[in-house]
């Protein structure tokens, strides 16, 4: 009470200039409003103190004065004239919605009444008039505001980005397909083939912070990675040694898909003004899809088709930065291993009436000069001096653009 009855004397200096030398709660209220306004958050803060003391019941007043302590950085003054206008005004939900998110703790310079940098670059709230116990106040959306979009404990996620996947035998299996074709003598056009290791991916996540620190998410994504196949190009007829005219077109076309649910971890490091870093790991089940189409000359039909699935556990590893828009939404920019692969590629069916399924995805495993091609086969045939199954391997990385909702 000492300090807010200096204020008195220390009001008629501040304002002498500007304003007539106020004379009633209200007419002080009025003048640190037009204060406030200014940005002469200190003035304003006198003008509040020297007001209250002649209406202590003002509840705008309080806010008012809550409003100046934040600017000057006194931070646990500010939360103690917020929490007394409340005591006075109940129903303010602005206000209450506004103190729960409000973290004295995160700030310097708090009882002491030192003043601190953190705030300067925040713009005025418009001036309210306190001198109405109803008022209520209006929030900027502030730089150190921004900063609670990501300390929100419960976040959604979507993200979408580009994937690399190693898939090596099935891009191997395809160029050994090539040199074979390539050197057969009746070929007349050289084999086109399309390989790599480049995707797409999906994916979303519900995650959940436990601290500042630690977090937890489930999350799912799908990959789409671009279509691995060859094709002979031949149209042109051949005899056979029964003197059958044939045709001789031969390709093959594997569309590689991965889908997955994990159960990741999150640890986050020491927060910036409206961002944060972080490291994950997560682990869970995936699923591997490959869409098969075929032409082989030998066959009956030519044509074949075919799904051919398997799963396996897998792990992912990585880091992002997640910026803040606004109070709950947030942008991230992140890297991630993933280490997978998948041993059995089969299928129960393919249109193929010359041999009954199931059917597997194999590589040539002889010593032939087929060695190393890439073939569908029934899991029948498999063994050590013939074929193995191809491994498709997605283990690889993926960089990733994603939109968080914070609540």
């Amino acid at each position: 009470m000492k300090r807010w009855s200096i204020a008195l004397f220390l009001i008629l200096l501040t304002t002498g200039v500007a304003f007539a030398a106020p004379k009633t709660a209200a007419e002080y209220l009025a003048a640190a409003a037009q204060l406030y306004s200014a940005k002469d958050y200190q003035g304003a803060a006198y003008s509040y103190e020297a007001g209250l003391v002649l209406d202590p019941n003002n509840a705008g007043g309080y806010q008012g004065l809550g409003d100046c302590y934040y600017y000057l950085g006194r931070q646990t003054d500010a939360m103690m004239a917020y929490q007394k206008s409340l005591a006075l005004n109940p129903s303010n939900p602005k206000l209450t919605d506004f103190i729960k998110t409000f973290k004295p703790q995160d700030a310097a310079g708090a009882s002491d009444g030192t003043t601190i940098t953190m705030f300067s670059q925040m713009q005025a709230t418009p001036v309210i008039d306190y001198s109405n116990t109803n008022s209520e106040p209006s929030t900027v959306k502030s730089k150190p505001e921004v900063k609670f979009a990501i300390d929100k404990s419960t976040w959604i996620r979507f993200s979408a980005g580009y994937d690399f996947a190693l898939l090596s035998d099935f891009n191997n299996g395809v160029n050994a397909q090539q040199t074979l074709l390539d050197s057969n003598p009746n070929s007349t056009t050289a084999t086109t083939t399309s390989t790599g290791s480049n995707g797409f991916r999906a994916g979303g996540e519900f995650g959940v912070d436990l601290d500042q620190g630690n977090g937890f998410s489930i999350s799912f994504e799908n990959v789409w990675t671009q279509g691995i196949s060859y094709n002979n190009n031949e149209t042109q007829t051949l005899v056979d040694s029964s003197g059958t005219t044939v045709l001789a077109p031969q390709s093959e076309s594997f569309q590689p898909s991965l889908f997955n649910v994990s159960l990741n971890y999150y640890a986050y490091l020491p927060a910036g003004k409206g961002s944060r870093a972080y490291f994950t790991v997560g682990g869970g089940y995936y699923q591997a899809t490959v869409g098969f189409v075929g032409v082989d000359p030998t066959l009956s039909p030519t044509n074949e088709n075919g799904t051919f699935t398997d799963s396996a556990f897998g792990w992912t590893f990585g880091f992002g930065d997640t910026l803040a828009v606004g109070n709950s939404f947030g942008l991230t920019l992140s890297a991630r291993g993933r280490i997978v692969a998948f041993n059995q590629m089969t299928t129960t069916s393919v249109n193929n009436s010359t041999n009954s399924g199931p059917y597997a995805i194999v590589i040539d495993n002889s010593t032939s000069t087929t060695a190393g091609t890439i073939n569908v086969t029934p899991v029948s045939n498999i063994n050590a001096t013939s074929y193995r199954y191809a491994v498709l391997d997605y283990t690889g990385f993926d960089a990733d653009l994603s939109f968080a909702f914070y609540f």
